[in-house]
Parts: structure tokens; sequence; C-alpha cells
């Protein structure tokens, strides 16, 4: 058996390192929250602050998460000669969004 190659070893570290990250931001999101909690929704049950800080992160996530989605259909369209340019594109993107909605289906049916 041999050891690992240079290119191995990067791929081993990298995706180590990109778990410990992953790890820490779950880490500091906990640690976080309670004084988030505190400072912006005060309220005489901890349980509230809590539950409305989490709202709030999911807000702000939403909004940007879903604000890469608008430039898409331009980027698409570009792509494309002028000829096929729609029907390209919106195959292309409609595709996509109908595969990617079974992904939940097919992560809890791996599950």
């Amino acid at each position: 058996m041999t050891g690992l190659t240079k290119q191995q070893k990067a791929i081993v570290f990298g995706s180590w390192l990109g778990w410990s990250l992953d790890g820490y931001d779950l880490v500091l999101m906990l640690l976080v929250t309670p004084l988030i909690s505190i400072l912006f929704f005060p309220a005489e049950d901890p349980t509230f602050s809590l539950l409305a800080t989490f709202a709030a992160y999911t807000v702000v996530l939403m909004i940007i998460a879903t604000t890469g989605f608008g430039p898409i259909p331009v980027f698409l369209s570009e792509r494309f000669p002028t000829e096929i340019r729609n029907s390209a594109s919106g195959f292309i993107y409609n595709g996509g969004l109908i595969f990617g909605s079974w992904a939940p289906l097919i992560a809890i049916a791996m599950l």
C-alpha cells in the first residue's frame, strides 16, 4: 500500500477544513443566538425571544439566498444564439427547477 499523493492529501485536508469551518459556524450561531435574542427581542419568556431570533435568521437568510436567482434568466439568455435563446433558456431554467424540486424527496429516500 502506497502513501497518499500530494493532491490526495490536499483533498483530504480541504474536506476536513470545510467540515471544521461548518461546525465552527454552527457553534458560533448557537452561542450568539441567545445574545441577539436578549438584545433585539427582549421578552418575559426566553423561549419566545429565541424563536423570534430564529425567525429573523430565517427571513434574512431567505432574502440573501433568493437574491441570486434574479440574474439567472438574464445570464442564461446571453449564453445562447438569438435563434434559440428563448426556447433554450426557458427549457434549461425550468428543467433545473423541475429536477431540483425532486432533491428533497431523493434526500429523504436516501435516509
